[in-house]
């Protein structure tokens, strides 16, 4: 049984309040103070018993259950009824949304690529000697296919890479099938000017190791030898486990750790754990002695050797093939099921089922294989819905006066004098306003979810009606129950575009949680339309640059998580370019310019690696002579291709005609362009600009014909 400190007996704070609105005799106090600078040389008295300071204390009442409906927890005020498992709050995104990107480093490539059904392990390492060669001659600022004279410098390209994959020996998925659907996982996420120049399925290697080996006594030998295969196996070809989110967060991990990279289907890959599993090129007895003597219950071993694709045992090392990854094989190679390695213990031989060890290690083996794809609800954080609160729900103050004001529900007798019946409704007239402002407040509070959405309109001030028949309404208004055009003029809203401000100041701070900004688009656009003429001026004047400023930053707003996560990535080449296929350089682009395909608005990324010369490209001759027509002549640097890619611009749409927004386009060009790569912008004429469009299509899809499949 816990001691009495353990549970402590609830208690209420004598603490001040932690708002001014959520102390009822902190407001009275101040209501006193005003009505004393207002009124105090015609109302002298100001004790509990006055009216006056009745109905303050009933008003004071009621904006501290409003201050304390604005104090519950974030989750209940932005309640909205979901379905189960979906996010409750679909304009504030889940970490999975936000913190995950597409893959950047190499480390998060080989994740995608392990994620794909079949793959054991894998590898991406860069081309470092591309095919053709190309050469460079300084002297004439030429670019060729073959080295000419000794001057000829060799030009070798960054940004390729050579994808080794490592086909699990129990996939039903034939070589063919993985390296297909690995060049279609990595060409998605490609980035911006890298390549993927060949994919590649390793093919196995037997591997058998001799050994004998001293082991204790133990009472199941079986066990031990199984156990010593597995840590063999390990050796040569580690297995890559997926974890669980759940699993990840008891490693200690924190939130951004995990969700740092690609969100894979299977689960989450620890990189420092990936790190360490490099690919085995040599097989080393030393290594594998190592291995060996960590199992429990093993002595010595006494002799160890390795061979490869049945060729002679090795006692110190073996060179694993080119183009292969070491497959450890149990048994020795005359076909029997005798197993490779011998037990012994005190030097006598030791018996085992060899049939029933080789089972067990191939249930392991498919014990290690990946599992079907883990639900999405399984690998994100999915907040509480909160409670529904009724924040809008609101109870007319005047049921909390005295019953001989003759108010509320109650009312007065039939008895009653007329001038008794018309003071007590000139007071509920009074009351009325007041009410109806705090109705309005207690809306407000209820669409406080509306007001962080990026899709809610221009409407920031709310109101609602006074849902309550005993208060007598019809009484009071002289055209019966009020409705919207009398409402609105007891809420704050303004006629002269103050909304549509606020709006604006609402959306800039979703911007600013995110660390983005549109002001000097915003600026811009203000600009332009005092720089038009008179009759465009009144046609695209003030409010409709804040139309146009809202819906691009809730077009950017809505489309963050995507243009966030793949900034840097390049179109997929597999795919037609079109809406659903633009590099992610190009989506922040059209989304921070606010450029519209309709107005013209429109522009090409065009990455130089992927105009390199390919197989396919030979040299040129001129009418059979010796002398040969360069690749690319007059080239200003050595290497034109590698970590430089073009935006060209139209420039003719009015927008871009203007120099201030011309300057803003390429300055948002050269900013929103990862760092380390070199951008070159250029502005076409019509015609130019329908040559390199076609030359681009034509190209693309040619180079489609052509890609890795």
């Amino acid at each position: 049984m816990g001691s009495p400190s353990d549970n402590p007996a609830p208690v209420i704070s004598t603490a001040p309040a932690e708002h001014l609105a959520l102390d009822y005799e902190a407001l009275r106090l101040e209501g006193i103070e005003l009505l004393q600078r207002l009124s105090g040389h015609r109302w002298t008295d100001y004790n509990a018993h006055d009216p006056g300071i009745t109905i303050l204390e009933q008003l004071c009442y009621a904006i501290t259950d409003l201050a304390y409906r604005v104090s519950h927890e974030l989750p209940d005020l932005l309640y909205e009824p979901v379905p189960p498992g979906k996010n409750p709050f679909p304009h504030l995104f889940t970490p999975a949304e936000i913190l995950s990107s597409a893959p950047v480093t190499l480390t998060d490539m080989r994740k995608v690529v392990l994620d794909v059904d079949g793959v054991r392990n894998a590898w991406i390492v860069p081309v470092a000697e591309p095919r053709p060669a190309l050469y460079y001659h300084e002297g004439r600022h030429e670019l060729s296919l073959r080295a000419d004279d000794e001057t000829a410098e060799r030009v070798d390209l960054r940004g390729l890479y050579r994808v080794l994959i490592e086909k699990s020996e129990l996939t039903w998925r034939g070589g063919a099938r993985v390296e297909q659907e690995v060049a279609e996982r990595l060409h998605a996420c490609r980035n911006l000017c890298e390549e993927f120049a060949e994919v590649v399925v390793l093919d196995p290697q037997d591997a058998r190791v001799h050994a004998e080996i001293e082991i204790d006594s133990v009472e199941d030998p079986e066990a031990v030898l199984l156990t010593i295969y597995r840590a063999i196996a390990d050796y040569m070809s580690p297995t890559i486990r997926f974890a669980t989110l759940a699993e990840m967060l008891a490693k200690g991990r924190r939130t951004d750790e995990i969700f740092d990279g690609p969100l894979l289907s299977h689960g989450f890959i620890d990189s420092d754990e990936l790190g360490r599993l490099s690919r085995r090129t040599e097989l080393h007895t030393s290594d594998l002695i190592q291995a060996i003597m960590d199992v429990r219950g093993v002595r010595a071993v006494r002799q160890i050797s390795i061979s490869l694709a049945g060729g002679v045992p090795q006692p110190w090392s073996v060179q694993v093939g080119d183009g292969q990854v070491p497959r450890l094989v149990l048994t020795e190679l005359s076909g029997a099921r005798a197993l490779t390695i011998k037990l012994r213990r005190d030097r006598v031989g030791v018996t085992v089922d060899e049939a029933s060890i080789a089972d067990d290690y191939y249930q392991w083996l498919t014990s290690r294989e990946k599992g079907q794809s883990r639900s999405t609800d399984l690998q994100d954080l999915i907040p509480s819905a909160g409670r529904d609160r009724e924040l809008h729900r609101y109870t007319s103050v005047q049921h909390h006066f005295p019953a001989t004001y003759g108010i509320g529900a109650i009312g007065l007798p039939d008895s009653a004098s007329p001038a008794r019946k018309a003071a007590a409704q000139q007071l509920r007239g009074y009351l009325t306003i007041f009410d109806q402002l705090l109705s309005n407040a207690f809306s407000q509070l209820a669409h406080a979810r509306e007001l962080f959405a990026f899709e809610s309109g221009d409407r920031t001030y709310f109101s609602q009606q006074l849902d309550d028949p005993t208060i007598g309404l019809h009484e009071v208004w002289r055209r019966g129950t009020p409705g919207a055009a009398e409402l609105q003029t007891l809420t704050l809203e303004s006629t002269e575009g103050g909304s549509a401000e606020r709006r604006h100041r609402f959306l800039n701070h979703l911007l600013a949680r995110f660390s983005e900004q549109l002001t000097d688009y915003s600026l811009l656009l203000y600009g332009a339309t005092r720089e038009m003429g008179d009759d465009q001026a009144q046609a695209k004047g003030t409010p409709w640059v804040r139309a146009r400023l809202a819906e691009d930053k809730a077009d950017f707003l809505r489309e963050y998580p995507r243009i966030s996560a793949n900034r840097g990535g390049g179109i997929n080449l597999l795919v037609p370019p079109g809406p659903d296929n633009r590099s992610g350089l190009g989506e922040r682009l059209r989304l921070k310019l606010g450029l519209r395909e309709s107005d013209e608005e429109s522009f090409c990324v065009i990455e130089h690696i992927l105009l390199r010369p390919m197989e396919d490209d030979r040299p040129q001759s001129v009418d059979g002579e010796a002398s040969r027509i360069p690749l690319l002549a007059a080239t200003r640097t050595k290497d034109p291709y590698s970590l430089q890619l073009s935006v060209v611009f139209p420039d003719w749409p009015p927008r871009l005609r203007e120099p201030g927004f011309r300057s803003f386009v390429e300055h948002t060009v050269r900013e929103e362009t990862p760092a380390h790569l070199t951008v070159y912008i250029h502005w076409a004429d019509r015609d130019a600009w329908t040559s390199i469009n076609a030359a681009r299509d034509r190209w693309l899809e040619l180079r489609r014909s052509k890609a890795i499949l």
